[in-house]
């Protein structure tokens, strides 16, 4: 019904998901029968939700949500090889065993109705039905509203850490791999929700789901029929912006048959070039744009099987055009120096100077991004399908068989050690540029592990800048402590640097 992954086939589940959970049963991830040892419950068979927010824990036959953990309250997620000697027989060797530790308010009941607590309720984002968007509209992911953004590194006297044991009763289930994902993604979330100026308040609607898929529609049709750029930048910009919004917009987007279609023939013109410089500009905005909304629509994802076939129609037609537009560089452009891109970083919230060096910028930090969450992609469809031919060695082998490779990761280093020397006014980088950072190192990390060759490469070309600015102790003093992004940046940082430096 709702399009998750599970082992479970069960009507009974569905509908209490449903009842419970309501819209946000949309973001339902994974669902999968365990059994749960915490506090007094010794091997209590459970039924284990995660959602995009919450780790869910209730009753096997299920009665009421029993614990609703927020995953960015998660501090490590363990997986354990041996066993309880309990443990035995079938469930032996069936089992998946997982430990998880995480943080609660002391003055908070461990065991609460999930819907009994407003503090803990479920935020029903929706489509707005008027057009949200003008050309100047920044950025608007959606924070959390269920908890204040919280650092792993920041200790507070109110909370406890917990710990919970997970035997998994499906030996093949992603559940790990899953809760790892979104709980990266709520702590993304979380931190871009700390740059006030990403979160324009703005009335929210709540819309019904026939509604939504209308709306949908005739946008498509919009961007199908639209010919000037102006008019195509606004339209993406409102499918960008209905996807933060409404979940169910993604869902609709990976189920569609032509919606992707005219996002890509909008990144055509950017590469082969056409009309005056000034047009130029225009064109590699609006690709910036579509690579933005590309990014969103993907994003939170993961167990959509409807996004893995589009994504590998044709002979993964669309991620090697999506790979080969963000290595290549756009027709009439050229890359600048590295003083020139600090230029850029220091003035890119400004049009006034270096409109085009600042545009070319944005241009590639949006490529980056958007191809770190084409690995993420990779990472995860052995668990939605095992005869996948997106994975993540055909990624960088199809990397390092394009021309511009070692210029593009020449470029993505530079604009890493710059963005790092680029502070804000509290004397630490902005919340977008940690994450990106995050994503980064996170890319270059899976690089060096599954390719032999952009190991090499990463090792020999970029020894001197993991070695002085990609430390623990250099990146500690330029990330605010309070993002809850921080530790696992600062871990990321950590073990790429003994890779490349070893």
């Amino acid at each position: 019904m709702f399009g998750f992954l599970s082992s479970i086939n069960s009507v009974t589940l569905e509908s209490f998901l449903q009842k419970s959970l309501r819209e946000d049963a949309n973001r339902v991830r994974l669902c999968e029968s365990a059994m749960v040892t915490m506090g007094k419950e010794q091997y209590a068979l459970k039924f284990v939700v995660v959602t995009d927010r919450f780790l869910f824990i209730t009753q096997n036959p299920p009665e009421n949500i029993q614990y609703a953990i927020p995953v960015s309250n998660i501090t490590s997620i363990i997986y354990v090889s041996q066993y309880d000697s309990l443990i035995n027989g079938r469930d032996y060797e069936m089992s998946q065993h997982i430990t998880i530790h995480y943080d609660e308010n002391k003055r908070k009941k461990k065991k609460s109705s999930f819907r009994s607590d407003p503090n803990e309720s479920v935020n029903h984002d929706t489509l707005s039905t008027t057009n949200i968007l003008t050309k100047s509209l920044t950025p608007t992911f959606r924070p959390l509203t269920s908890m204040e953004p919280k650092s792993d590194m920041e200790s507070n006297s109110d909370t406890v850490t917990l710990k919970m044991d997970i035997y998994v009763r499906n030996q093949k289930s992603p559940f790990l791999a899953i809760l790892r994902a979104s709980r990266r993604d709520s702590l993304i979330l979380d931190t871009l929700s700390m740059q006030e100026e990403l979160f324009p308040k703005s009335q929210q609607h709540k819309v019904r789901r026939d509604i939504v898929e209308n709306l949908f529609s005739e946008l498509i049709t919009d961007l199908e029929g639209t010919s000037s750029l102006d008019g195509a930048y606004k339209l993406v910009r409102e499918l960008k912006a209905s996807s933060e919004r409404n979940f169910l917009v993604k869902k609709f987007f990976w189920r569609s048959s032509v919606a992707f279609a005219p996002l890509l023939d909008l990144i055509k013109p950017c590469l082969d070039g056409t009309g005056d410089i000034n047009l130029r500009l225009d064109e590699l905005e609006l690709c910036t744009s579509v690579f933005e909304t590309i990014s969103e629509l993907i994003f939170q994802c993961d167990h959509l099987v409807d996004r893995l076939s589009k994504l590998e129609a044709d002979s993964l037609r669309i991620p090697s055009f999506l790979i080969r537009s963000i290595l290549s560089t756009p027709f009439g452009f050229t890359w600048p120096t590295c003083h020139e891109i600090l230029i850029a970083f220091r003035n890119r919230r400004s049009d006034e100077e270096n409109i085009y060096l600042t545009a070319l910028t944005e241009w590639f930090i949006s490529g980056c991004r958007l191809l770190t969450v084409l690995v993420n992609v990779a990472k995860h469809t052995p668990y939605v399908s095992s005869r996948s031919a997106l994975t993540v060695d055909w990624i960088f082998n199809y990397i390092q068989n394009q021309n511009e490779m070692e210029n593009f990761f020449k470029r993505l280093m530079i604009c890493v050690v710059i963005c790092l020397d680029v502070n804000e006014s509290d004397g630490y980088i902005s919340a977008q540029d940690t994450v990106w950072i995050y994503q980064v190192v996170s890319f270059l990390n899976c690089a060096m592990h599954v390719s032999s060759s952009l190991s090499k490469l990463i090792k020999e070309s970029f020894a001197e800048e993991f070695k002085y600015y990609l430390q623990k102790t250099y990146i500690k003093n330029k990330i605010n402590p309070q993002f809850p992004l921080c530790f696992s940046l600062l871990e990321i940082c950590k073990e790429t640097s003994k890779l490349v430096l070893k």
